[in-house]
C-alpha cells in the first residue's frame, strides 16, 4: 500500500456516480464481490467509490484482500477525508480542499479533552484515531449520544457524532459525514442530482443514504434502517451485501431517478 496515496489531481470523465459503504455492504459474501466486480466492468461511464469508516489504507486493504474492483474516489473515516484515484489508476491524491473545508472550527484537542472521562465511552485503539475523527466504542444506552453532543455544546464545541452498530461512536468537524462528503463529491465532478447513487447497511449510513434520492439500503441492514421515515425513499433490497447493490442499481437503472424521492 506504500506510496499509492498523493496530493494533487484531477476529476476522472464519467457522467454518473456509485458510492457505497464497503464493511457489510460491498463486502461480507465473497461470491457478491465477485458479481459486482463483472456487473461493475459492464458499466461503462459508471464512476465507483466507496464510503467508510475505515482509514484510506485499512480501506485499501480490504478491498484489495476481498479483490474488489479499484474505487475512483474513496471517502474515508466516516466522511473526514476524500481521495481521488489518480490518472495512472494506480495512486490517489488527498482532497485538500475538503480538509480545509472540514477543519474551519475543528479543535482536535478540546474535543478529545471534553470526552476524556465521558461516561458509556472507551476511546478506540490509536490506529482508530484520525486528524479530524476521533472514534470510541459506546455503551448503546440510548442518551449516550444526547449527553455527548450537550457536554460538546457546554464548552462551545459543535461536531458532528456518528453512532452506528449500537456500538461504535464517531466524532467529527460539524459538516464532515459520509453524506456532506458525497455531496461535495457530486459537485466537484459537476453531475446532476440524478446521477448519484449510494448503498449502506447501518447507521454511519444513514446521512449519505438519506440525503440521495437513489438510496440502496441492503438487505442485512442494521439500526433499523429500512423502518427510518427519513428513509423511506430508499430501495430496500431483497438481497445482502453486493448482490444487494447491484439489485437496487438495476432497480434505479430501469426506472430512472424520479424511482425514489429524498427526504425533504
Amino acid at each position: 500500500l506504500k506510496g499509492i496515496c498523493r496530493t494533487a489531481g484531477n476529476p476522472l470523465p464519467h457522467d454518473r456516480i456509485l458510492i457505497s459503504d464497503i464493511d457489510n455492504t460491498l463486502v461480507g459474501c465473497a461470491e457478491g464481490v465477485r458479481l459486482f466486480r463483472q456487473w461493475r466492468m459492464q458499466q461503462h461511464g459508471l464512476a465507483f467509490g466507496v464510503a467508510t469508516g475505515r482509514s484510506f489504507h485499512s480501506a485499501m486493504s480490504i478491498l484489495e484482500q476481498q479483490e474488489a474492483p479499484r474505487p475512483q474516489v474513496m471517502i474515508t473515516s466516516v466522511g473526514s477525508e476524500i481521495y481521488h484515484l489518480d490518472p495512472n489508476g494506480l495512486t490517489y491524491t488527498q482532497d485538500r480542499e475538503w480538509r480545509a473545508r472540514i477543519s474551519k472550527n475543528w479543535d482536535r484537542d478540546r474535543v478529545q479533552t471534553v470526552m476524556s472521562g465521558m461516561p458509556g465511552v472507551v476511546p478506540q485503539a490509536p490506529l482508530e484515531q484520525r486528524s479530524h475523527k476521533l472514534s470510541y466504542f459506546s455503551d448503546g444506552h440510548p442518551d449516550t449520544v444526547g449527553r455527548i453532543r450537550a457536554r460538546l455544546a457546554k464548552a462551545g464545541l459543535s461536531c458532528s457524532i456518528i453512532h452506528s452498530h449500537g456500538r461504535y461512536l464517531d466524532v467529527l468537524p460539524m459538516g464532515a459525514s459520509k453524506g456532506t462528503a458525497v455531496e461535495y463529491v457530486r459537485r466537484r465532478d459537476n453531475l446532476a442530482v440524478g446521477d448519484v447513487f449510494v448503498a449502506g447497511d447501518s447507521g454511519n449510513d444513514i446521512e449519505m443514504l438519506q440525503t440521495v434520492a437513489q438510496a440502496i439500503i441492503v438487505a442485512n441492514f442494521s439500526d433499523g434502517l429500512a423502518s427510518l421515515p427519513q428513509l423511506a425513499h430508499s430501495f430496500v433490497a431483497t438481497k445482502s451485501h453486493a448482490h444487494g447493490i447491484i439489485e437496487g442499481m438495476s432497480h434505479f437503472l430501469a426506472h430512472g431517478s424520479e424511482a425514489c424521492k429524498p427526504a425533504s
